[in-house]
């Protein structure tokens, strides 16, 4: 999976999360600042990523994400580190 289509997912989530339209979400759309979340927001978004990727999200590491992009190059990592993970073994 590569980085534009976790963008997409990502907008999705947060989409439907905050009822907002696509439009407002680019990847430098910094989440607390423009998209005005709090701490219930951020928690809901990892819940609803980690169903979609069927992935278990360490908040901490969601914890340090300012922007939309910031959640897309953790996520990216996260399923790279996975994938590498499969191959292994």
């Amino acid at each position: 999976m590569n980085k534009e289509e976790i963008l997409y997912k990502v907008e999705d989530v947060i989409v439907d999360l905050l009822a907002i339209d696509r439009a407002l979400i680019k990847p430098e759309t910094m989440l607390f600042e423009d998209l005005d979340f709090d701490s219930i927001d951020a928690i809901e978004l990892i819940l609803q990523l980690e169903e979609k990727y069927d992935e278990k999200i360490s908040a901490d590491k969601l914890k340090s994400a300012r922007t939309i992009q910031d959640v897309v190059d953790c996520l990216y990592e996260l399923l790279r580190a996975r994938e590498e993970e499969v191959i292994a073994k």
